[in-house]
């Protein structure tokens, strides 16, 4: 479960103002997937500006980025 819901490592702060990675640097089969969704849902720049909002928040929280991001799904009643 934690896999998919931190889109394979890309929802963490390893990524957060990384340049957009190209095809050779994703070196799973998931990795690959999730950057395919990152693209659909609107690219890099805008997947970064969702890193850096979950970045904020984190902070706030005395948190890391996956940790907010598997909170938010463990708090989900079907998850539960």
């Amino acid at each position: 479960m934690t896999y998919g819901t931190l889109l394979g490592g890309f929802l963490s702060e390893a990524w957060l103002g990384r340049p957009e990675p190209v095809r050779g640097q994703l070196v799973t089969v998931s990795q690959q997937k999730y950057k395919q969704r990152i693209d659909a849902w609107g690219g890099w720049a805008r997947f970064q500006d969702l890193l850096a909002a979950l970045k904020a928040i984190a902070e706030r929280r005395g948190a890391t980025i996956a940790t907010i991001g598997a909170r938010l799904i463990l708090d989900r009643p079907a998850v539960a």
